[in-house]
């Protein structure tokens, strides 16, 4: 059990991760690990976020592994055995393709486990170049942002055209919309904002 007890508003307040609650309990004890480090090395106020990105991470890491054929048990962040990047990336995209839970939004989730993998590759030269080049890129799901698309993209003229907030509840992901996915739903072209 990993436990970081803290103080938020005269309140004693508590984290945990359990790793053995998880399919892949070795990462979940490393990541966990790697929390507790960098909430003291960082000195953080609050470091929830971190622990429920972990707790989101590794409670899909187990059932994705086991889907795709391998053992979770073997997943570890100073082996390779495993292409961690490749779940990193399947998460990041399962996250975008589910409402935002637990008070965040998906690239907060992303980017906090990445944090952590960067700060444990920093300090475990067993970390897999690999993972440690992905853990140093930005993550695929990014903030929204107001900036305009590029217009002269193809497939992106119809999305230039979209209000704030249209994509919202439009099932699938942009780039299985741009590869022309066959799944139900995902095919279509996403909902026009309304213009006022």
């Amino acid at each position: 059990m990993r436990e970081l007890t803290q103080m938020k508003r005269g309140r004693l307040t508590g984290s945990r991760i359990d790793p053995g609650d998880y399919d892949c309990p070795v990462l979940a004890a490393q990541l966990a690990d790697t929390w507790l480090d960098y909430h003291h090395k960082a000195a953080l106020k609050n470091s929830d976020g971190y622990a429920v990105a972990v707790r989101a991470f590794v409670k899909f890491a187990g059932p994705y592994l086991t889907g795709v054929g391998l053992d979770p048990a073997d997943a570890r962040l100073d082996d390779d055995r495993i292409d961690l990047t490749e779940v990193i990336y399947a998460w990041e995209n399962d996250l975008l393709a589910q409402p935002p839970q637990d008070g965040g939004q998906p690239w907060q989730f992303a980017r906090a486990l990445l944090t952590l993998v960067h700060h444990r590759a920093e300090r475990d030269a067993k970390v897999p170049d690999k993972l440690r080049k992905r853990a140093a890129a930005p993550a695929s799901a990014r903030k929204a942002t107001s900036q305009p698309l590029d217009g002269g993209s193809p497939g992106f003229g119809e999305a230039a055209d979209l209000g704030q907030g249209a994509l919202r509840g439009w099932p699938g992901s942009a780039r299985a919309w741009l590869e022309g996915a066959s799944e139900p739903g995902l095919g279509r072209s996403p909902p026009r904002a309304e213009h006022r």
